[in-house]
């Protein structure tokens, strides 16, 4: 589904906003009894298996201020591809609680906790969702592959910055990302 978020704000208040709806699907999942955890940038997993993906749109009215964003969401609800990679397993929300809520009730729940966080984050209190998303990540500190220039370089996760790029120590150096592909198997693995 997809749901229409009113910012009305400079671009500048955006840096990191992509990791807000996948720690308001984290959020709303965990309530239903699902472990769900958040894997950069905005992707949720279940014990390292994707379960849903989100997209963002933002819509400007003007080349300074964001009018609103566009937030596509897919869970996979009853079903899941079998395998789709090494990096890729995915799971589905039947296999992690014993009933499935109406679609529409998870639909709206997603919705209410879009718009709350999205109030907080235009309040000023950016950071508090960032430090939370960081609770949630389930890759924090854990080894991980980035794809750069079709190759496949190991990195440890290190943290998540005020504007929503991930720090990853390959080597020597630790590498600010910011649209970069991340793999990693998930909470536990390596």
């Amino acid at each position: 589904f997809s749901t229409w978020i009113h910012l009305n704000t400079d671009f500048s208040n955006l840096a990191g906003y992509s990791l807000l709806p996948s720690l308001a699907v984290a959020d709303v999942l965990q309530d239903l009894g699902a472990g769900a955890l958040c894997k950069w940038p905005n992707d949720i997993r279940i014990d390292g298996e994707k379960i849903c993906g989100i997209l963002i749109e933002c819509v400007s009215s003007s080349s300074k201020v964001v009018k609103g964003a566009i937030i596509g969401i897919g869970i996979n609800i009853n079903s899941c591809p079998d395998d789709i990679g090494e990096y890729s397993r995915s799971t589905c929300l039947n296999r992690h609680i014993g009933s499935i809520p109406d679609f529409e009730h998870i639909a709206v729940c997603i919705n209410r906790a879009v718009m709350a966080y999205s109030e907080k984050w235009l309040s000023g209190k950016q950071a508090d969702v960032i430090a939370l998303w960081k609770q949630r990540c389930d890759h924090m500190g854990l080894p991980v592959y980035v794809s750069r220039n079709g190759e496949k370089i190991l990195g440890i996760t290190k943290d998540v910055t005020d504007t929503g790029n991930l720090l990853v120590q390959i080597g020597n150096e630790l590498v600010e990302l910011s649209s970069e592909e991340v793999l990693c198997r998930g909470s536990g693995q390596s």
